[in-house]
């Protein structure tokens, strides 16, 4: 019986420790080959050293996962078959007579065919085996001992190795040469990126999708930033301080804030429906706009100079806060002599001082009068003493009995500071003008005029 009949018998599944290797190996990751073929034509450090220096950790697990020798045999073949990568991007190498070696090679999404061919030593060892074959058909009864097959299985297991040991080397220079071509497409498309100059027309219309990446250095600059500012303020600088508790929330998503900015929308329509007046209105409403605006100047002036005096006078200052209350409008309004003239742009060029006739508030007590016209006398008097004739002389106001047109007034006051008149002709004054239970004294200390 031949060799190549006797190996592909039914009976040829032989239980020696060189055999063994022919079955396909384990997923556990690989370590060595077995102790009985160290001494064989592939060295167990021949094959460490093809694959530890080639082989990538993932490529590894690849590798050996689906590496391994199968049982059938095809008898056809006397040659060595080239190995190449397949569409789905596994490596193949068909080994006639010892099975197929198959392995996935997964580099981008190019392929390449590694082509091996038999040396000169392999071809001997064919012809050596086919010669052998020859003698064995014309004896067909002869039956090998058990050290024979023992001997006959260790010579074929060394070819099959040695040749196994020239196909993973062929498979790892494939390797190479795929992972080095890959790496330099990649390099030489980023570089023609990084150097090709972007026109406006080049760029893209949208946004690229997705987040967008800081700069490396960008990221690192704020980084050094963020390690300066904890070296220097301490590791707690950006935990928040004084958070608001949820009473303070609730608070400022009340109705109080939704009226105030009820509030400041009706205002913001009102000075719009002002300023299309405005522009629209004739000379005589534009004449009767400008003096109403004079009017209320003087007003807010006649309010800043009481109140600079009440805060300059030692005797005054306690009266401070009342004048703060009073506010603008609590100042009357008066009229000019040359108001008409001015309206008409008259104005005399010389003659004596403008007269200002005092329209006084319907809604202020008449104490409240004498009061505030008191502090008006302090003023003139202290112009003289301290010899102070800076800035204009003060206005020459005179009273009268006219009341104002005006329905303005000022809420929150005592009680002693409206006209009783005026409070009992407005039915709801406790809900409008609001007054206070006190009763303030508007009186002055009599050493004002010693």
């Amino acid at each position: 019986m031949s060799f190549r009949s006797f190996y592909t018998s039914d009976n040829a599944h032989l239980t020696s420790p060189t055999a063994s290797y022919r079955e396909p190996l384990s997923d556990s990751s690989f370590t060595s080959f077995p102790p009985s073929i160290s001494s064989s034509n592939c060295s167990e450090d021949s094959f460490q050293t093809a694959y530890q220096g080639t082989f990538s950790p993932q490529l590894e697990d690849t590798f050996v996962n689906h590496f391994g020798f199968y049982d059938e045999v095809d008898s056809d073949e006397n040659t060595f078959a080239t190995p190449s990568v397949s569409s789905d991007g596994s490596f193949k190498a068909a080994d006639p007579g010892h099975g197929m070696v198959t392995m996935d090679l997964n580099v981008g999404n190019t392929s390449e065919e590694a082509h091996i061919g038999n040396t000169g030593e392999d071809a001997h060892m064919d012809q050596t085996l086919d010669v052998s074959e020859t003698d064995d058909d014309s004896d067909d009864e002869y039956m090998p001992s058990n050290d024979e097959h023992e001997m006959m299985m260790t010579d074929a297991t060394n070819v099959r190795l040695t040749r196994l040991e020239a196909n993973i080397g062929a498979i790892l220079a494939a390797i190479k040469s795929l992972t080095a071509q890959v790496e330099a497409q990649n390099n030489a498309a980023t570089r023609v990126n990084q150097e090709a100059p972007c026109s406006r027309r080049e760029r893209p219309s949208d946004p690229p999708s997705g987040p967008r990446r800081r700069s490396s250095d960008h990221i690192a600059l704020m980084r050094r930033i963020r390690a300066e500012l904890t070296r220097l303020l301490g590791n707690d600088f950006m935990e928040m301080q004084n958070l608001p508790s949820k009473d303070e929330l609730d608070a400022f998503a009340s109705m109080w804030n939704s009226s105030i900015e009820e509030n400041f929308f009706f205002r913001h329509m009102k000075s719009l429906q002002a300023a299309f007046r405005r522009k629209n209105a004739d000379d005589a409403d534009r004449r009767t706009e400008t003096t109403a605006k004079r009017r209320w100047q003087r007003k807010q002036n006649l309010y800043h100079k009481r109140l600079g005096i009440a805060q300059e006078h030692p005797l005054l200052q306690p009266h401070v806060a009342m004048l703060q209350r009073l506010g603008i409008g609590g100042m009357s309004s008066d009229e000019s002599d040359y108001e008409d003239e001015v309206e008409h742009g008259a104005v005399p060029s010389s003659g004596p001082a403008p007269r200002y006739i005092v329209h006084q508030p319907a809604w202020r007590a008449a104490s409240l009068s004498f009061w505030l016209q008191t502090i008006d006398s302090v003023q003139i008097i202290l112009r003289k003493i301290t010899g102070r004739h800076r800035g204009a002389f003060p206005r020459l106001r005179v009273a009268s009995e006219i009341e104002s047109s005006s329905r303005s007034f000022v809420p929150d006051l005592p009680i002693n500071a409206y006209n009783p008149v005026w409070l009992a002709s407005r039915p709801f004054f406790q809900f409008e003008v609001r007054p206070t239970d006190e009763t303030y004294s508007f009186n002055h200390d009599n050493r004002l005029f010693t």
